[in-house]
């Protein structure tokens, strides 16, 4: 029996690790399942229109210039 791997609901990319590499996790995100590629391209979006809330989330100092 073949074994069912998970799709990105983003691109809809199979992540088989026996198919592709770098494809042997995905990630949960806002619900979704997310490839590594869909899940950076989601990071760097939340990065450039959220980025004081992303430096708290990596533990960052945001100092502001006055």
């Amino acid at each position: 029996m073949r074994r069912k791997y998970p799709v990105c609901d983003n691109c809809g990319a199979e992540i088989n690790p026996n198919k592709y590499e770098d494809s042997d996790r995905y990630y949960l995100s806002n619900g979704k399942i997310l490839c590594k590629e869909c899940f950076q391209k989601e990071s760097e979006e939340y990065l450039e229109t959220n980025t004081d809330d992303f430096a708290a989330l990596v533990g960052a100092s945001v100092v502001e210039v006055i």
